[in-house]
């Protein structure tokens, strides 16, 4: 049977353990919503979507309450020495709840001042090479380039 001390003693660790999770979790909440944390988390996207494309990738920064939206600036795609998109605001919406079960719910899209550099150079647009295929090569593969033939043609205006 227990006794009157070491329940109080136990009631107390128990109290200064929740107490310390309860500070741990608001002082997290603060550090995401800091300049520091936010260029980290831009880097991050960069080093995450560069190994997907055959250019480079370039944010200028990152706002938002990360809670719920995400605003990039200053977004650019470039190829050799030419800026293929530049986007000037990037805003999304979405709903972080859904990560818990892996699911990722979008809730809107705003792209503000877009600007796209297409060039069609014999029987490709530029933008074509952009997106590496699934085995990282530039060219597409068999199932993607006849994916690519049962849509509708481009033509030249």
């Amino acid at each position: 049977m227990l006794d009157v001390g070491n329940m109080r003693r136990a009631t107390k660790y128990i109290s200064l353990l929740l107490l310390f999770v309860v500070f741990l979790f608001v002082a997290l909440m603060i550090f995401v919503q800091t300049p520091y944390f936010r260029d980290y988390l831009r880097k991050t996207i960069v080093q995450a979507v560069q190994p997907q494309i055959n250019g480079e990738l370039s944010v200028g920064s990152l706002e938002g309450n990360l809670f719920s939206t995400l605003s990039l600036s200053d977004i650019r795609v470039r190829q050799a020495d030419t800026t293929l998109i530049a986007i000037d605001r990037l805003w999304v919406e979405y709903y972080l709840p859904a990560l818990i079960s892996k699911n990722i719910i979008v809730k809107q899209i705003i792209i503000s001042e877009p600007e796209v550099y297409l060039v069609k150079r014999r029987e490709s647009w530029n933008v074509r090479s952009l997106i590496k295929s699934g085995n990282g090569s530039e060219k597409p593969s068999e199932s993607e380039e006849s994916t690519r033939r049962d849509r509708p043609t481009e033509t030249e205006g």
